[in-house]
C-alpha cells in the first residue's frame, strides 16, 4: 500500500482492510449489515426531501497525535473524494461524486 488513507485504496480488499484503521462519520451495525450506527456522527437528520443530510459529531475526539476531531477534518476527507485531488485510484470516489458540502459550525456538515 502507498499509504494508509482510505481513499487511495483501488479495490474492495484494500478499502475493508484501510477502512478498519479508522473511525468513520457512520457505520454499518455488525448485527444488521442494513442498520447505519453512529460513530464519528452521534446523530443526523435528514431533510425530508431527502437531499441533504446534517451530522452532528461527537466532542472530545482525538486524533492519534492528541489534536480535537472536528468537522473541518470530516469535510476534508469527503472533498478530497469529492474532487479526486491527489487520489489517483480509488474504489469510494464515485459514490461521493454528486455531493455537496457546507459545514455549518464546529461539530456539523
Amino acid at each position: 500500500m502507498e499509504h494508509a488513507n482510505s481513499w487511495g485504496a483501488s479495490t474492495g480488499a484494500a478499502t475493508r482492510l484501510r477502512s478498519a484503521t479508522m473511525n468513520h462519520i457512520v457505520n454499518t451495525s455488525p448485527y444488521d449489515n442494513t442498520a447505519i450506527i453512529p460513530d464519528l456522527a452521534k446523530s443526523w437528520d435528514q431533510a425530508e426531501d431527502g437531499t441533504s443530510i446534517t451530522f452532528n459529531f461527537h466532542e472530545g475526539v482525538k486524533w492519534h497525535n492528541g489534536e480535537d476531531f472536528t468537522c473541518k477534518d470530516a469535510r476534508f476527507t469527503l472533498e478530497t473524494w469529492i474532487t479526486g485531488n491527489g487520489i489517483t485510484a480509488s474504489a469510494q470516489k464515485a459514490n461521493f461524486s454528486f455531493i455537496d458540502l457546507d459545514a455549518t459550525e464546529c461539530w456539523m456538515i
